[in-house]
Parts: C-alpha cells; sequence; structure tokens
C-alpha cells in the first residue's frame, strides 16, 4: 500500500510539474501574436493603471492605454482585467503590460489543470493515478495550452479553470443530490459568464443536458425543483453583471442562426483539425481535441460498453455531439447547426474553437467518471477479493500521454524559459 501511495504521489507530482512547464512557456515579457494579442495587453494595462490611481471600480478607458473610452470585454467580461490587476498587485507592480497578460494565461492554464486533478479525484477517489494520467491529457490537449499561441484567445484560456468545476459538479448530481456539488456548478458557471460569455453559455448547455437523466427518473423533479431553483438564481445572480450586459446589446436576433457562415469556418478546418499539428500550429485547426483524449474515450467506450449504465451512456453522447459540431459530416453538420439557436453562435462568430475547448472538458471528466461508472460497485470496492482489484486498463494510456506531450510542445510558444526573467 505504501508503495502503491508513493507511485500515486510521483503520477500527480509529475502532471502538476508537466503542467507548470508548459505555463512556463507563456511567462515571458513580450507579446504573443498579433491584434489580439496587443488589444487585450492594452486594455489590462488600462485598467491596472486606473486600479493604481485609486479609480475602483474601472468601467470605461480613461488612461493613455485607452483614452477613447474603450469598454471591451470589461462590459462584457470583466474577469481577465480584474485577474490582470490582482497579479499585478502580487508582483509589486513590477511587470508591463504584455507580462501581466502573459501570467495570466500562464496562471491560468496551470489552474486549469490543477482544477482538473482535484475534480477527478473527487469523482473517482480511488483511481487517483489514472486521473492524474487523465488530467496529464487535459493539459496537453492541443485545444487548451494552444489557445493563447494559436489564436489568442486570451478570455477563453482565462475561463479553463472554472469549466471542470461546473461538469465535476453536474456529474455529481447524477449519482445523489449534494449541496456542493450545485456550488460547484453555479461557481463554475459563474466564473465562466464572467471570463468568457460563449464559453459559458456552452458550458450551460451542457451542464443542463448533464442533468435530463435524473429529472427522467420517477418523482425527481418533484423532489429537487426547490433546489433546482436555488440553484439558478445563484447562478443569475452572480453573472447578473455578464448576462445583463450581453440582453443590453441592442434588437434581439433572429430565433435561429444563419448557419451556412459556421458551416464554412467548420469545412475551412477540416480534415485539419483531426490531422496532427501543422508546423507552425497558428491555424483554427490547430485547436483540436487530440488523439489522446480521443483515443482513451474510445477505448473505455469499447471495452466497457456492456457494463456502461444510462448515466454514462448520456455523456458520451453529448462528448459526440460536440465532436460532430466541429465536424462537417455531409448533411449532417447543416442540420446540427440549423437547430442551434441564434444567441449561442451568434455570441462567438467564428471563432470555433471555443466548441473544442467544451468538447475537450467533457470528454476529459466523462471519459474518467465511465471507469467508475461502467464497473459494478462490489469489483470496484471490494478489497478482499483479487478478481476485486481487476480494473479496466487501457493499452493506448501510455502512448497516448506520450503523443499528448509531443503535441502540447509544438502549439506552445517556442521561448526559452531563460528568456522569462529577461
Amino acid at each position: 500500500a505504501a508503495v502503491r501511495r508513493g507511485a500515486v504521489g510521483v503520477a500527480v507530482g509529475a502532471v502538476i510539474a508537466g503542467a507548470g512547464w508548459l505555463a512556463m512557456h507563456y511567462v515571458w515579457r513580450g507579446q504573443f501574436g498579433a491584434g489580439d494579442a496587443y488589444w487585450y495587453a492594452t486594455v489590462v494595462a488600462d485598467f491596472v493603471v486606473q486600479v493604481r490611481e485609486g479609480v475602483l471600480p474601472p468601467w470605461l478607458g480613461q488612461s493613455e492605454y485607452a483614452f477613447y473610452g474603450g469598454s471591451f470585454p470589461l462590459r462584457f467580461a470583466p474577469y481577465l482585467q480584474h485577474l490582470g490587476a490582482v497579479i499585478d498587485l502580487l508582483t509589486l507592480r513590477s511587470l508591463p503590460p504584455y507580462a501581466i497578460v502573459n501570467v495570466a494565461v500562464a496562471v491560468s492554464l496551470f489552474a486549469s489543470v490543477v482544477g482538473v486533478l482535484l475534480c477527478l479525484r473527487r469523482l473517482v477517489p480511488e483511481r487517483t493515478g489514472a486521473m492524474a494520467g487523465v488530467a496529464w491529457l487535459y493539459a496537453s490537449c492541443p485545444a487548451v495550452v494552444g489557445l493563447a499561441f494559436a489564436q489568442d484567445l486570451y478570455m477563453s484560456v482565462s475561463a479553463l479553470p472554472f469549466l471542470p468545476l461546473a461538469l465535476t459538479g453536474a456529474i455529481g448530481l447524477l449519482e445523489e443530490e449534494s449541496w456542493s456539488d450545485r456550488l460547484l456548478i453555479v461557481v463554475g458557471l459563474a466564473g465562466a459568464w464572467l471570463a468568457h460569455p460563449p464559453l459559458g453559455l456552452w458550458m450551460g448547455l451542457i451542464v443542463l443536458a448533464l442533468q435530463i437523466p435524473r429529472l427522467r427518473r420517477p418523482g425527481a423533479w418533484r423532489a429537487s425543483w426547490r433546489c433546482d431553483l436555488a440553484t439558478v438564481g445563484g447562478l443569475l445572480w452572480l453573472s447578473s453583471y455578464s448576462v445583463i450586459s450581453i440582453l443590453t446589446l441592442g434588437p434581439r436576433p433572429p430565433v435561429f442562426a444563419p448557419y451556412a457562415n459556421h458551416v464554412q469556418f467548420i469545412t475551412s478546418t477540416f480534415p485539419g483539425n483531426w490531422l496532427p499539428l501543422a508546423e507552425p500550429p497558428r491555424g483554427l485547426a490547430s485547436l483540436q481535441v487530440g488523439y489522446g483524449i480521443a483515443a482513451l474515450g474510445g477505448g473505455l467506450v469499447f471495452w466497457l460498453r456492456h457494463r456502461l449504465p444510462l448515466a454514462a451512456k448520456w455523456l458520451w453522447g453529448i462528448g459526440a455531439g460536440l465532436l460532430l459540431l466541429v465536424t462537417p459530416v455531409p448533411g449532417l453538420i447543416r442540420l446540427l447547426w440549423r437547430a442551434v439557436p441564434q444567441p449561442t453562435p451568434a455570441m462567438h462568430r467564428r471563432r470555433q474553437s471555443r466548441r473544442r475547448s467544451s468538447a475537450a472538458r467533457a470528454f476529459t471528466t466523462s471519459r474518467s467518471r465511465w471507469a467508475k461508472m461502467g464497473c459494478p460497485q462490489p469489483s470496484c470496492r471490494d478489497a478482499t477479493s483479487s478478481s476485486s482489484r481487476r480494473r479496466p486498463r487501457s493499452p493506448i494510456g501510455a502512448e497516448s500521454s506520450v503523443w499528448s506531450a509531443v503535441c502540447a510542445r509544438r502549439i506552445t510558444p517556442a521561448i526559452p524559459i531563460a528568456a522569462t526573467t529577461r
């Protein structure tokens, strides 16, 4: 038992160290990307300058960085600028604007990986070592580690730490009623809305879909409608700033989206989003789920196909549906996007990577949950039988981890670590 605990500790430490290594490639004083990177550095600098001068809370641009009264993304998603102000305070106001934004990216990436590891341990406490491997697949997923480098998606990166919280709470409610799971949903979704409303909306739809098996149980909605109402109320209260700001944008759009543009952008990324990363990985096709997560999920479904309960099959169906949204299957892709309400694609326009990021999170957490939900309780927990300790293992786990590490290094900035201190 001591040897096993030591091995688990080594695995967890290796994942945390690997996540720190990937995040450190963003820690330097230069600029990544072009227009968007410059814009986010400018608005964060304006916010930080106002905070330094005692203007609390800043509402519009008023410094030399945004003298024209810029309000984006502060009006809709204020989290990134507030995170920059906290980093500036903790670093004793010693960093220039680009460095503040880059540190925010690194902190968000590292926090998201640690959050995934803790959430997986909460869901599957008896398999911490295996969950460390799943957390590494998440950390090295191109749609996670490459958001800022490949497409300057700083707001998307800042939302990453909140997504695992919402998914963990949603999955936990499938088994038993728990206020702690509901709190995770509220905090995760509210944080995602404040960091990046499109990701918050997509994650909200995923959480809602995950609750369908629970609500279909006989008498479930009668027993939990008060708790569900309190959860929705808490979410609306915490995310009211972003929700109200978006609702005041102007005339309401039509009910259904002009899906042709979205289908065109998805088609332009295929088959690149399922091929090995190109050199250099700077396009939308680089923000892919990755072979590691896809192989692990497919392998678990194959090995546990006869023991998967309805809830686990529902999880797999949601993940597969998200992947279909970014795969131009003839005929099917247009049908799917015609059914998507206008506000969902209109909030992010051509940034299809948001959906890939959400799909990656759904696949990462749900795959790990299958291993527990698909295994009968006696064989998972009875330690007195030698056969009970047999657990389904994936022979592709090690290969997936190595390949994911290679892909992650390709899509992170090629900045020497020594240059971060210059």
